[in-house]
């Protein structure tokens, strides 16, 4: 079977097989049959075996110690593992994406600390941060500037999870520098890059890699994606604070659901998501009544299979984080109980970023 030349969206190289999942009908237009669905009708094609392509393709990621790392996370959707995996190296630029969901004129200072008191507890000591967004240009001429001043012969790898942005920067900065390149596959969907593609920006060589794992983000398990699109892009966070008194159950709007017990009368919790989900608030007793009658925008697979419980919590703030969905921060709380799919990521962890 004859291969063609690489598809300018993904990265994998074109095919005339209508099997493959880079097939193409026509390889003047340059992309493959799926990464055109994506752009032009925003329809994702071949899930399954793009995941396994990617894991394919990360297992022979090779990076020496003198190459530049630029570790790139959803900053309300930190991967942890990923921080560790590549905190060895010795250059590693963590940048913070979407910071647009969260930053304002006054908690910038707050976030960069938070951030590095996050990434010392996890092993980083004196860590190089840039927060940026694609959606407001934050931080991109201060990446692009970073960039400029390595070495011409370093090698620069983004690398992150899937759906943390590292294409959607790459087109920033190639916009930013006035490069005529055609831009790279961004969406939604996971896994969107499956095979390394290499961009030269002026004269340095950057490489696009596939984003680490997506069967843990709770987009994966939502069956009704198309009717919540305008749930899922959003602009600003959603972020609302309850004052705990007594022991309050939580729906989120079909995703999930969270009870929490308060240690005294200053407990308060704070929800910022990443979806546009409805937070219904109610009594315990009355949770299962809510579930079956409440008229919830998103459909999950098996939404409530798995209960997680944290107790014997210190009077302190901690930050749940759950993938693809974002932060509930909370203090003075004893025990919680979250129920969930049983497949997405769950993470607890002192401290909070916002």
């Amino acid at each position: 079977m004859k291969t063609l030349k690489k598809c300018k969206g993904c990265g994998k190289t074109l095919s005339n097989d209508p099997k493959s999942l880079s097939y193409t009908p026509n390889p003047e237009f340059g992309y493959c049959e799926r990464c055109w669905k994506l752009l032009h009708y925003d329809e994702n094609t071949h899930i399954d075996q793009s995941l396994n392509e990617t894991n394919k393709y990360l297992n022979e990621l090779k990076i020496d110690q003198k190459d530049q790392i630029v570790l790139i996370n959803d900053v309300l959707n930190i991967d942890f593992n990923l921080i560790k995996k590549y905190s060895g190296y010795d250059h590693v630029l963590f940048i913070f994406n979407k910071i647009d969901l969260i930053l304002n004129k006054y908690n910038y200072e707050s976030i960069v600390k938070n951030i590095a008191g996050i990434l010392n507890d996890n092993g980083v000591k004196k860590p190089l941060i840039n927060l940026t967004s694609t959606k407001t240009n934050f931080g991109i001429r201060k990446l692009s500037e970073f960039i400029d001043d390595l070495p011409l012969n370093q090698k620069i790898f983004f690398i992150g999870d899937t759906n943390a942005g590292k294409s959607s920067i790459i087109n920033k900065l190639i916009k930013q520098n006035d490069l005529h390149k055609p831009m790279l596959t961004t969406s939604s969907y996971v896994n969107t890059t499956i095979d390394f593609q290499k961009i030269k920006i002026d004269k340095h060589q950057i490489i696009d890699t596939p984003g680490f794992e997506s069967q843990s983000n709770i987009l994966a398990y939502v069956t009704n994606i198309k009717d919540v699109r305008n749930k899922i892009n959003i602009k600003k966070i959603n972020s609302v604070y309850f004052l705990i008194k007594q022991e309050q159950a939580f729906i989120l709007d079909g995703l999930a659901n969270i009870t929490f017990k308060p240690l005294n009368e200053k407990a308060g919790v704070s929800f910022y998501l990443t979806l546009d989900a409805k937070i219904t608030r109610t009594k315990p007793e009355n949770l299962q009544k809510h579930l079956d009658n409440d008229s919830l925008a998103f459909n999950i697979s098996k939404p409530y299979e798995n209960d997680i419980v944290f107790d014997n919590l210190k009077n302190t703030t901690y930050t749940i984080q759950i993938d693809g969905l974002g932060h509930i921060i909370f203090k003075n709380i004893k025990e919680i109980k979250l129920s969930i799919n049983k497949n997405v990521k769950v993470e607890l962890f002192p401290g909070r970023i916002c």
